[in-house]
């Protein structure tokens, strides 16, 4: 059976519009999780302000559900991507240190929370929207 210039080209451009179409529903899907989703990040530091590299952080969701865990880089800075919104319990934990625990941290849709204590010691969270 032999297909003619036509049918092919027709096929060909069904093809390429079919692929085109799923390039773009699995764009707008990774897209909407994005938008249903938060940021948390934060530097982990001694009692002097020295920062503590591979200290395991672990942020849990209160009242379950959800719970990662990452390790800080050389920095003791951590990050979670696309958390799910909800108040936090956040722990970090290293070898010679004691466990230190950040509760009732308020997640919201699209921002980016970012850890810190200032210099006397006291927690401070600073949330911005999250930059595209």
């Amino acid at each position: 059976m032999r297909v003619s210039r036509s049918q092919m080209f027709g096929r060909v451009v069904v093809l390429l519009l079919s692929m085109i179409a799923t390039l773009f529903l699995a764009a707008s899907a990774m897209a909407q999780a994005q938008a249903a989703a938060a940021d948390l990040a934060g530097t982990v530091t001694d009692p002097n302000g020295g920062v503590v590299a591979g200290a395991t952080v672990t942020a849990k969701l209160v009242g379950g559900g959800v719970s990662r865990t990452v390790t800080t880089d050389s920095d003791g800075n951590y990050q979670f991507l696309a958390l799910p919104p909800g108040s936090y319990e956040v722990t970090a934990e290293a070898k010679t240190f004691k466990k230190s625990v950040l509760s009732d941290i308020k997640l919201t849709v699209g921002r980016t929370c970012d850890q810190a204590r200032d210099r006397r010691g006291k927690r401070r969270c600073q949330c911005y929207r999250r930059r595209r």
